[in-house]
């Protein structure tokens, strides 16, 4: 599923058990930490990740991931090194 907006995020939480989110550290208007904050107080136990191209953007606590390396992602969910 693919939200456009956090607010649409957060009512498609309501909606349907999710269990990882990505954002994407570089669209317009994000701010990756205070998304994953918003969705940790709703849903504490869910996974998220945050994609910035080169892997650069900090997004805090949260994970980043290169975006422009899916192979990455790949890695982390297979536990792979």
């Amino acid at each position: 599923m693919i939200a456009y907006t956090a607010k649409e995020a957060m009512e498609m939480l309501r909606r349907v058990q999710i269990d990882v989110i990505l954002i994407h550290t570089s669209l317009y208007g994000t701010d990756c930490q205070q998304i994953a904050a918003d969705v940790l107080r709703h849903n504490p136990g869910i996974t998220i990740l945050a994609l910035s191209p080169g892997g650069v953007q900090n997004c805090g606590s949260i994970p980043t991931l290169d975006s422009l390396r899916p192979d990455q992602l790949v890695r982390y969910f297979t536990g792979l090194s």
